[in-house]
């Protein structure tokens, strides 16, 4: 496979005019003036930005009540197993009925470490006092104590091949939950707060976790600290957790450091808890946190790596946040990983311009069922909004901008989505894109069906703090799908527009006035090919003649495929 040679004008203007220094950045580089300029505009303007505000105060006062030692414990140690389950047969003593809201429904609190509680019978597990043991070095077995002991490697009982992960299941799940949540509330409420002094509290709390992470980070190793990687895959690996929800420290540490940067000089207390000066600290944090991610996702060692498009949005997020000039991965760097990586080791790792060549089909469909598709889409969406205009000609691609709108293409009578894969069962409901996600995608595309989406979601009215209002994104003029011009904003497309999207061997027809019914018709020879009945085509196409001229049907082709295996660079292949 060749390499992309940039070949839509890419540049990396955006990494040049960031702000360089001989020790780390001088700035907020993430959350930049800019950004602000838009957070401080949406809060004068917009009633549903004060309410955001107002609940993300709250959450982060939440967390700051909560003292440093507190806060420092919730930080499990590599020591101690993660895993995001208990055991296929569920409770020791309830079995499966554990199980039956859930795999992730056990409880647990704060307060009580290490403890945690089963949905069925409300009873806590391990019978002993795991925190002692792990205060102990973990090396006290007396302390292993009553009928469901637990040393981390769960307790196992007798005649079981497998152990039954209580103390691992905590761990996992208070680090996903509460100590992300708390990062991520205490660090934007650095941001929001309009008092200095509370503003410098909740940078100190959220500066002090990504140190305490930081302490630890280099040594978390999840293919030899795992159920996962114990019981079924030895070669699955990560850090806190496995490879593809690793992404998620990535994206909560990146845009947290910065939120929080100003304050690191003058936070007295934490340097002193670290033993650091301020440079030590700053220092400390970039290089075993956020460089080490950086070099899991560049390097291809396959500890940092998701669904295609999310740890390269986490690592524009790393690029921006870091400012880096000098150690490698550089910031410029980690763009031109993104955007065009000449040595990806899985295709997962491919650059973004010779994927959209190589990895999604011509009619914008990713190569997975479309509940994973949403992850390509969402994600790659959210890289070019970020890169802002050095991105203006890769969205401009034919298939990025596909990409947008298979999700719309797929929908069955504006509810469903054909349960292609592993996406659900005969009633999957349908996949949609994030709110968030539709306004970047509107911003250089205003397509009426984006549009219909964005109206119809809980989300709009509102938006991103730091973005555009969905009010604003939805009343911009623009071109309607059938070349009008509006002044009253995006209009909305002919319902009874037929799609053909050959990439999962589907054609649909739509009502008119209102989609609420829809034909449907597989064809070709897929994998879940329903029909390939000529007479259900040719009743599609009588509907589809009712309609006006302008939207015209395309005829079913045949089912298309990614490129072959001898792959194209996008320099020199066209759409």
């Amino acid at each position: 496979m060749k390499a992309s040679r940039n070949p839509f004008g890419l540049t990396l203007a955006l990494v040049a005019v960031m702000s360089m220094s001989s020790f780390g950045k001088s700035a907020r580089t993430y959350y930049d003036p800019a950004c602000m300029e838009r957070l401080r505009r949406n809060l004068e303007r917009h009633e549903w930005a004060r309410a955001q505000r107002d609940r993300a105060l709250a959450e982060a006062e939440r967390w700051a009540g909560r003292d440093d030692a507190f806060l420092r414990a919730m930080v499990i140690p590599p020591t101690v197993p993660r895993c995001y389950d208990i055991h296929q047969n569920g409770c020791p003593v309830h079995g499966t009925a554990a199980n039956r809201n859930g795999l992730y429904k056990w409880g647990y609190s704060l307060d009580r470490p290490f403890k945690i509680v089963c949905p069925a019978g409300g009873e806590e597990y391990p019978s002993n006092d795991f925190a002692a043991f792990l205060a102990s070095g973990q090396r006290d077995r007396s302390l292993l104590t009553g009928d469901y002991p637990d040393d981390g490697w769960g307790w196992q009982k007798p005649g079981e091949a497998h152990a039954t992960w209580f103390v691992a299941y905590y761990a996992h799940w208070s680090m996903q939950r509460e100590v992300r949540g708390a990062l991520e509330a205490l660090s934007l409420g650095a941001l929001l707060s309009a008092d200095p002094a509370r503003a410098r509290v909740f940078a100190h709390k959220a500066a002090l976790l990504l140190w305490q992470l930081a302490v630890y980070y280099p040594d978390y190793d999840y293919a030899t600290q795992a159920r996962e990687s114990k019981e079924h895959n030895p070669t699955y690996t990560g850090r806190i957790t496995n490879m593809i929800w690793e992404v998620g420290w990535a994206d909560t540490c990146a845009v947290a450091y910065d939120a929080v940067w100003p304050h690191l000089a003058d936070d007295l207390d934490l340097q002193r808890q670290a033993g650091l000066d301020a440079a030590g600290l700053d220092q400390y944090l970039r290089e075993r946190l956020l460089m080490t991610m950086a070099r899991d996702i560049t390097s291809g060692n396959g500890r940092n790596r998701g669904n295609f498009g999310a740890h390269q949005r986490a690592l524009i997020r790393l690029a921006l946040a870091l400012d880096e000039s000098t150690a490698a991965p550089t910031s410029a760097a980690m763009i031109t990983w993104v955007l065009a990586n000449p040595k990806p080791v899985v295709d997962s790792d491919m650059g973004l311009v010779d994927a959209l060549e190589n990895l999604v089909y011509r009619d914008g469909f990713p190569p997975e069922s479309p509940g994973y598709n949403m992850i390509w889409t969402q994600g790659l969406a959210e890289v070019a909004g970020v890169l802002g205009e050095q991105a203006s000609a890769l969205r401009a691609h034919p298939r990025l901008r596909r990409m947008l709108l298979w999700p719309h293409e797929l929908r069955v009578a504006g509810r469903f989505h054909p349960p292609l894969g592993d996406s659900g069962d005969i009633f999957a409901g349908v996949s949609m894109l994030s709110p968030s996600t539709l306004m970047t995608a509107l911003r250089w595309d205003p397509d009426p069906r984006l549009a219909a989406d964005l109206r119809g979601r809980a989300g709009a009215g509102s938006g991103d703090l730091f973005g555009e209002s969905a009010d604003e994104v939805l009343a911009r003029p623009c071109t309607s799908a059938r070349g009008r011009t509006t002044a009253t904003g995006i209009s909305s497309t002919c319902s009874c527009s037929p799609t053909t999207m050959p990439c999962s061997a589907m054609s649909a027809i739509r009502s008119r006035p209102t989609p609420s019914t829809t034909g449907a018709t597989g064809y070709g020879p897929t994998p879940w090919r329903t029909t390939r009945s000529s007479s259900m085509l040719r009743a599609r196409a009588a509907v589809v003649a009712s309609c006006t001229p302008s939207s015209p049907m395309a005829l079913p082709r045949s089912p298309m495929r990614p490129a072959s295996p001898t792959r194209r660079s996008a320099s020199t292949a066209g759409p």
